[in-house]
C-alpha cells in the first residue's frame, strides 16, 4: 500500500472525511491504489449524502477494479437516485463476484422490498444472515418482511436476535409487541410495550 493511500484512510478512519477524500483525490494514476482512492471518495460522498456524485467515483473506480463492496455501494447511490432497476444490477454485479457478500445481499433485499417483492428480500436477507446471523439491521430487516408476509412467530424470533444485540431499540419493540398482541399474547406484549 502507497504511503498516500495509507495517509487517506487514516484521516478516513479518524472521521476526517473531507481531509480524507482531498488526500484520496491527490493519488495519482500512477499510483497502485488509485482504484481504491476512487472508490473511497465515492462511499464518503455516498455518506455526505451526495448520491449522484457519488455513483461518478465508484462507477471510475469499478472501471479500474471490480470490487463487490464498491458495486453494493453503488446499488445504494442508484437506489438513492431512484433507479431501482440500476440498483438491482449493481447488485446482480457484486453477487456475481461473491455470492455470499452480506452488504450486496442486504441492498438486495431493500431493493426487491422496494419493488414489492418480499418472498424474495427474505430469501435475500436469509442468505446476509447466514454470513452475518448476529447483525440487529438484517435481523430486524427479516423480521419486519416476514411479518409483512403473516409469519408473526417467525417474525417475533428474529425481533428476538436483533433485540440480543441492541436491546433499546423502540421501534422493534414496538413491532414485536404489536405482533404479540395481534397473536393475544398480552403478557409478552406488556414487556414490550409498556403503555398497554
Amino acid at each position: 500500500m502507497s504511503p498516500a493511500l495509507s495517509a487517506a484512510q487514516a484521516l478516513e478512519k479518524a472521521g476526517h472525511l473531507l481531509e480524507a477524500a482531498a488526500a484520496y483525490r491527490r493519488i495519482g494514476p500512477d499510483d497502485p491504489g488509485h482504484a481504491v482512492a476512487l472508490g473511497r471518495i465515492g462511499v464518503i460522498a455516498l455518506v455526505a449524502g451526495q448520491a449522484a456524485e457519488a455513483g461518478r467515483w465508484l462507477e471510475r473506480s469499478l472501471a479500474l477494479e471490480e470490487d463487490p463492496g464498491l458495486w453494493a455501494e453503488l446499488a445504494q447511490a442508484r437506489a438513492l437516485d431512484g433507479g431501482l432497476e440500476a440498483a438491482e444490477d449493481c447488485c446482480r454485479r457484486a453477487l456475481a463476484l461473491d455470492p455470499d457478500h452480506f452488504v450486496a445481499l442486504c441492498r438486495q433485499a431493500e431493493i426487491l422490498a422496494q419493488r414489492n417483492q418480499v418472498g424474495a428480500a427474505v430469501e435475500s436477507l436469509r442468505r446476509a444472515l447466514a454470513q452475518q446471523p448476529e447483525s440487529p439491521e438484517a435481523n430486524y430487516n427479516l423480521a419486519f418482511m416476514l411479518g409483512l408476509e403473516g409469519h408473526s412467530k417467525a417474525a417475533i424470533e428474529s425481533y428476538g436476535r436483533a433485540l440480543a444485540n441492541r436491546s433499546e431499540w423502540p421501534e422493534a419493540l414496538r413491532q414485536r409487541g404489536e405482533l404479540w398482541l395481534t397473536l393475544e399474547q398480552p403478557e409478552p406484549a406488556r414487556r414490550d410495550l409498556p403503555e398497554i
